[in-house]
């Protein structure tokens, strides 16, 4: 076995340095996405440690005990009764209260830091040994928190399974481009290997052979493609002033990818050829053949050659022609598609997260946010904002807004009856086709929500909602996808559900369960006009709705009593600067009566930040963007190379040398053009696809509700990438002229028309 694999190894390397202009191309292909991967498996294992270490920087401890009263705190001082030393599992690292000393029913928050080699051990035990009792003392029990560093094993699985999926994903990109690749050379030795198999190769001698040629060239690529890729990492790390680490694991990993490369990428060109006949190999017809008849091109010369003469060749080699767009193009599409992606993610980060989220509990007195909250809370150091919220859902409520079929878009996405209102409509309604959904989400509205919607683009006066009772301010989008062409002025009914004649179907759902609902259930209406429309507020939950409180109280049956506020926090401020605003929101109340959860925004917007994704990005796009012309060039030198002996015969019967430039420059013309229209249709789809994706998927299944991307095709990157597609697609068809000429000057190409040398 070892001798046949040596034998195999040593064989390709032979056929691989012997032959190498054969092979210069798939070197610099397999470079490209050795160089590409090994960015990304080098970045991966910086990024692990980055931000392991901002972790553990910014979190001394790995638990907060929130609100003990005095008797639990007393209780973790004297270490929780335990007897010897080992039981003891933590330290205290820190702790704070918010009340005076001498305060009664003091409160105190205490940082613990688990002491032993495995921190989820120690937190296992300290829940069952200390937890279980100090909840017994509070009739609040034992609130706390866990912290990253404790949880940092799930941190690990999570980026990890993220980089196998990036991985995933790059390994079919890269087999796509050198399938693409080997296709058009195991096209150009459809004769070798009809011999091959004529004298008993089989599918496993063939794809042994082709494997071993692309892994002796990813072994000679893998040197150079390694160091490039650490020196492009360990220039984008030190820019940020972040340590670099270099693990020779990562070369590792990029063999292994290689290998994946070679073995998949060979096996379809191979398969497809090992069911021909070994001798339509032999005999067939490829791009060397004259493209017509004698008597045709005889014909011909009078009709415009060599206008029409390569108009006819055009048409004869238009699958070649499909496939070489469809794969010069991809690349250079995903070049804008790069950053675009780039442009999302900063958007995901830079726009306003917010830092907090305080949740105001029901008591026995009114503990509601209010004027006098809001003071207090704007007037604490580095807040930046304050908004409040309080949502009800149409479904939960067995609700739903009413609208004109003429007021939604031709493709919207709403979960929706398009029919007569039905028997159960009031008098006014009946009869009438009207779009309804029940993905909305109702917001009781005063001046301080006004404000915060300023933020978002509208038209209309989002402040004339005050004017009046029946008024509103409405999302144009459901689900983050634009599914209402209202105007202000326009007319909105919500429905209030009254009785039933009988029960929906519990066991429906979507569009069925609404339907069910308006068939049996009783609705009373009422009628709103649009104040303004919002166009890019992220509507995740379903189409926002902002109305009066009296109006929400009708609505709902709730009161609008606002309980959740978010709170923003100024970027750049220090972990213990944040802790310091925490403390002082926490002031606020009780544990009984005010939760502060700390959102982590600004740390999380910091570990982002120190990955550096987006020049990774950026260096990605260039990288995909360098596959283009490489597909053009090795597949047009092979084409014309080709088609030498067809322009020899051509200049046989008379044509002089500017004619047959002319076949070269129309051909380059014809590329230009034709890939430029390709190259804008892909960049479109693309673009739109990837808009789609970040605002519609990830809003359905991951309920992501804070940020609403806008579509942007980057302008600077399409019309580089569209001129430089033109610029390519001409100069692919226009550098074998010059070879040709070059060759013809010295009497080659008249030597392999004659059959003298069958060589390259």
């Amino acid at each position: 076995m070892a001798q046949h694999l040596l034998r195999n190894i040593r064989l390709a390397a032979k056929s691989v340095f012997f032959h190498y202009k054969q092979y210069l191309c798939f070197f610099f292909a397999i470079f490209a996405v050795q160089l590409l991967y090994g960015i990304i498996t080098v970045a991966f294992d910086n990024n692990e440690s980055i931000e392991y270490r901002h972790i553990a920087e910014e979190y001394k401890y790995h638990l907060l005990l929130k609100d003990l009263n005095t008797d639990q705190y007393v209780y973790l001082v004297n270490g929780g009764g335990a007897v010897f030393t080992s039981d003891k599992v933590y330290e205290m690292v820190e702790a704070t209260s918010p009340d005076q000393p001498g305060t009664r029913n003091r409160r105190y928050d205490v940082y613990l830091r688990f002491t032993g080699e495995d921190p989820e051990a120690d937190y296992a035990r300290f829940k069952e040994r200390f937890g279980t009792e100090m909840a017994g003392m509070s009739e609040g029990g034992l609130r706390y928190t866990t912290t990253p560093v404790l949880n940092f094993d799930n941190t690990r699985t999570v980026n990890t399974a993220l980089y196998l999926g990036i991985s995933l994903l790059l390994l079919l990109l890269s087999v796509f481009l050198v399938t693409a690749l080997y296709n058009i050379r195991i096209n150009h030795y459809k004769f070798t290997y009809g011999v091959y198999m004529t004298f008993g190769a089989d599918f496993l001698k063939l794809f042994e052979t082709s494997f071993w040629e692309m892994m002796t060239v990813s072994a000679a690529a893998l040197p150079l493609s390694s160091v490039s890729a650490v020196i492009v990492d360990y220039f984008i790390f030190s820019s940020r002033s972040e340590p670099f680490i270099f693990r020779p694991s990562a070369i590792l990993k990029v063999l292994l990818f290689s290998l994946f490369v070679s073995a998949f990428a060979v096996i379809y060109p191979v398969f497809i050829f090992f069911r021909r006949h070994p001798m339509d190999l032999i005999v067939a017809e490829d791009n060397s053949n004259l493209v017509v008849s004698p008597r045709m091109s005889f014909e011909m010369y009078g009709a415009s050659f060599p206008r029409k003469y390569e108009t006819f060749a055009l048409w004869r080699f238009r699958k070649y022609y499909v496939r070489l767009f469809a794969t010069a193009v991809f690349f250079a599409a995903l070049f804008v598609l790069s950053f675009q992606w780039r442009g999302y993610f900063a958007q995901s980060y830079e726009t306003a997260q917010s830092q907090f989220t305080l949740t105001f509990k029901e008591t026995r007195y009114a503990n509601v946010y209010d004027a006098e909250k809001s003071a207090a809370i704007n007037s604490i150091d580095g807040v930046t904002h304050v908004e409040k919220s309080l949502t009800t859902h149409a479904g939960d409520i067995r609700s739903h807004i009413l609208v004109e079929g003429s007021d939604t878009t031709l493709f919207s996405n709403l979960v929706v009856y398009r029919t007569a209102a039905g028997a159960n409509a009031p008098d006014e309604l009946r009869g009438a086709e009207y779009c309804v959904t029940n993905d909305a989400v109702y917001h009781p509205c005063d001046r301080e929500i006004t404000d915060q919607l300023g933020q978002y683009k509208h038209t209309g006066d989002p402040n004339s909602i005050h004017d009046g009772p029946g008024r509103i301010i409405i999302s144009d989008s459901i689900f983050n996808r634009r599914s209402f062409k209202l105007r202000p002025g326009d007319t909105v009914r919500v429905a209030v559900y009254t009785d039933r004649i009988r029960d929906a179907d519990a066991m429906l759902s979507g569009h069925e369960l609404l339907k069910s609902e308006l068939r049996f259930y009783k609705y009373k209406y009422y009628e709103f006009t649009v104040a303004s429309v919002l166009h890019d507020d992220p509507t995740a939950a379903g189409a926002s709705v902002y109305m009066s409180a009296e109006d929400y109280g009708a609505i709902t049956g709730n009161s609008a009593e606002f309980r959740t506020v978010s709170v923003g926090v100024r970027p750049g401020l220090s972990p213990d600067d944040i802790r310091a605003i925490e403390t002082e929101l926490r002031a606020l109340g009780s544990g009984e009566s005010v939760t502060v959860t700390n959102n982590h925004a600004a740390h999380k917007y910091d570990i982002a930040m120190a990955k550096a994704v987006s020049p990774q990005i950026i260096i990605t796009g260039l990288i995909l963007l360098s596959i283009s012309p490489l597909i053009w060039f090795f597949s047009q030198v092979i084409f014309y190379l080709k088609r030498e002996n067809e322009f020899y015969v051509i200049e046989m019967f008379g044509a002089i040398r500017e004619e047959v430039r002319r076949i070269y420059i129309t051909d380059g013309i014809f590329c230009a053009a034709a890939a430029s229209v390709v190259y804008i249709l892909f960049s479109l789809i693309g673009s739109w696809s990837l808009y789609g994706l970040m605002n519609i998927l990830t809003t359905r299944l991951w309920q992501v509700t804070t940020v609403r991307y806008t579509y942007n095709l980057p302008a600077l990157p399409f019309v580089s990438g569209l001129l430089l597609t033109a610029a390519f697609g001409f100069l692919s068809a226009y550098l074998p002229y010059m070879l040709y000429e070059k060759k013809r000057d010295s009497g080659a190409v008249k030597a392999e028309a004659l059959g003298q040398d069958g060589g390259l």
